[in-house]
């Protein structure tokens, strides 16, 4: 999926993160988020869940707001260098869209110094 062909635009975040799938669950980064789902990358390198996977994803977003669990599906699963790392990422589209304040983004063209970005 390219950027021109995503109906939900993503937006650069560092958010602590839980991927649940079946009795697997897996903490990581959302590297960025937007309605319609999140880049989730963990050091878990053994993750492999596969294009079509049903998730779980919980966003834990900073205090005072509230984690956001939302189910969805793997879009794309790779391990990739991070600069830094190897890391293992998924692309997640969400079964049903999240609302951007519920993690602190706010409405899009509300949101200050956050970057749109072009991952997943």
């Amino acid at each position: 999926m390219t950027r021109a062909d995503r109906i939900h635009p993503r937006f650069d975040v560092r958010l602590s993160a839980t991927v649940r799938s079946g009795g697997l669950a897996v903490d990581g980064t959302v590297e960025n988020v937007g309605a319609g789902g999140v880049f989730f990358v963990s050091e878990h390198l053994e993750l492999v869940l596969g294009e079509g996977a049903a998730v779980e994803v919980e966003l834990r977003p900073q205090a005072p707001l509230a984690r956001v669990t939302r189910a969805g599906e793997v879009v794309r699963d790779e391990r990739y260098f991070d600069g830094e790392r190897v890391v293992r990422a998924l692309a997640v589209r969400f079964l049903t869209p999240i609302e951007l304040a519920d993690v602190g983004l706010g409405d899009p063209p509300d949101r200050a110094g956050v970057a749109e970005s072009a991952d997943a």
